[in-house]
């Protein structure tokens, strides 16, 4: 399924790849608008899932959930991307970029996939029941923040350039290799509330903030 649209898209109905032929991809494109998904977004098995919206005002606002079997999902906005009532949802990774804004949960929708990467210029903010395996932020301005309940949070890399702090929260380990944060001016701050923070293979004692 693929939908090209000059000006904004707003979805009523659900859109689906869940039938013949499998693996079916989705690709939702607002030039010169805003992105709001009112209702499902379902790829099937592998399908991916691309969303982008890309003027330079334009945001992706999620109030349905977006998902996949096992395909990556990714959404591109000019400005913001707010996870509303809607989640994404896949086994595969998950790409999230607010351009000139923030990545924010702002309602109950949370995150679950493999790897999630963010990439936003005013602040990552991620406070919600979120399962992700690994997760790498870029950010110029604002905090990063991430709560995740995965049973280990690997922190594959993480820039902050903007003065702003970093927080993250995982309900068992976090995963921190060697050199993985670069915080910039900002302070750090990791939380495991029931594990350990294990930092370049050295075991750290539990819920070390």
């Amino acid at each position: 399924v693929t939908v090209n649209n000059t000006g904004a898209i707003t979805t009523t109905g659900a859109i689906a790849t869940t039938g013949a032929p499998a693996n079916g991809n989705i690709a939702l494109t607002a030039t010169g608008g805003t992105m709001t998904l009112g209702n499902a977004v379902t790829a099937g098995g592998a399908g991916t899932v691309t969303l982008s919206a890309t003027g330079a005002t334009s945001d992706i606002l999620f109030n349905a959930t977006t998902s996949s079997g096992s395909g990556n999902i990714g959404a591109t906005a000019g400005r913001n991307v707010t996870l509303n009532a809607g989640s994404v949802t896949t086994t595969g990774n998950v790409s999230l970029t607010g351009t000139a804004g923030e990545v924010s949960e702002a309602g109950a929708g949370l995150i679950s996939g493999a790897l999630l990467t963010t990439s936003s210029a005013a602040g990552t903010l991620l406070n919600n029941a979120n399962t992700v395996t690994s997760f790498s932020g870029t950010n110029t301005a604002g905090d990063i923040q991430l709560t995740n309940t995965a049973a280990a949070l690997t922190v594959a890399g993480i820039s902050q350039t903007g003065g702003g702090n970093v927080t993250l929260t995982n309900s068992v380990d976090i995963l921190l290799p060697d050199n993985a944060i670069s915080p910039g001016a900002g302070a750090v701050t990791l939380q495991s509330s029931g594990g350990n923070i294990l930092d370049g293979g050295t075991k750290s004692p539990a819920n070390i903030t």
